[in-house]
Parts: structure tokens; sequence; C-alpha cells
């Protein structure tokens, strides 16, 4: 029983209403204490998952972080199903979606962070925004990796090594071809003065 007068039911009829409103909703109310003992170790397996020295903790630690989250999930849609209008539950269930969401942006997973986020009527904005980049500048690395792999390609290279090649040949014959009248009437001036100086 309270302390305070205030705290305390007024009426029989108000301690009769609660003791209902309890009996009436202890099973989701339960499976709301029953998810939120698993989120509490999910989130600290993905806390653990999520810090740089220990971010290769290994396909076990996925598969427990995967399963408690599906336990999770499971736990409060149980719940809401039980009783729609328990707000714990799905406080509890945007918490534990949000939570795997951002792992998954976390782990580079965008699609399956995207997917997650499906799933609620009014996702963080923060996250889905984070997410958009995460996935932009991912993209722009993946476009700068192929003009990496297109310059360092050795067949590429090897054909745009030869084309040059010929066009230089190309470029050295034209620019001999041009030279080669006024080299000749050089050569033919010379002839004629060195003869002439004799006659």
């Amino acid at each position: 029983m309270a302390r305070r007068p205030e705290d305390r039911f007024q009426t029989v009829i108000e301690l009769r209403d609660a003791v209902s409103h309890f009996l009436n909703h202890r099973g989701s109310l339960r499976l709301v204490a029953e998810a939120n003992a698993r989120f509490a170790a999910l989130q600290a397996l993905i806390e653990a998952d999520d810090e740089p020295s220990t971010s290769s903790l290994g396909d076990d630690t996925l598969a427990s972080i995967r399963k408690l989250f599906t336990e999770c999930r499971f736990a409060f849609k149980q719940a809401l199903r039980d009783w729609p209008e328990n707000d714990e539950a799905a406080n509890g269930l945007k918490r534990c979606i949000e939570a795997m969401a951002r792992h998954e942006l976390w782990r580079g997973k965008y699609d399956a962070a995207e997917v997650l986020l499906e799933e609620l009527a009014e996702p963080d904005r923060t996250l889905v925004d984070a997410i958009g980049k995460a996935r932009q500048l991912d993209q722009e690395r993946l476009r700068d990796l192929d003009e990496i792999r297109h310059d360092l390609n050795i067949q590429i290279s090897l054909r745009q090594r030869i084309v040059l090649s010929i066009l230089l040949a190309g470029a050295a014959l034209g620019i001999g071809a041009l030279f080669l009248p006024v080299v000749g009437s050089a050569a033919i001036l010379r002839r004629s003065q060195s003869a002439s100086p004799s006659s």
C-alpha cells in the first residue's frame, strides 16, 4: 500500500478495476518483462560487437545477436497481440528494431537495416538519414575502386599503350615526311654550292 494517501486507490471500484486490468493483461505484461530481459542481453552483445577492438567477435556472436533479436521482437509483438494498447510493448518493439537496424548499419548491411525500419510506422529519422548517407558514401567508394581497377587493368593499359605507340609512330613518320623535302633541298643546295667553287 502506498504511504501517501493521494497515491492510494480512492475507492474500492478503482482498486477492483486495477486488479481486473492486471489480471486481464498479465500475460502481455509477463511477455514484456521477458522481452526486456532479452533486449538487455541483446544490447550488451551489440555493444560488444560494435566496439572497434572486438568487432570481429565471429559467427557465434552474430548468431546470438540474431537469435536474441528474433526472440525480443517476437515477445514484444505477442504482447501487443494480447493487449494492443500496451505502450511498453510498443516502445520496446521500436527500441529493439532500431537497435538491430543500427547494428546492421554499423556492419554495412544497409538493405537489412532498411528492411527492419520498414516494420515501424515512425522510424527514427536520424537513423533513416544515416543509412542513406552511409549507402551514398559506400557507392562513391565503389566507384573510386572501379576507376582504380580500370586504371590498373593490364589489358586496358596495354591496349592504350599500343594505340599510343602507333599514333606516335605515325606522327613521327608524318613529321619526317614533312621535313624530307626540306632536308632533300638542303642537300641539293649544298651539293650545288660545293660543286660551283671547283669550276
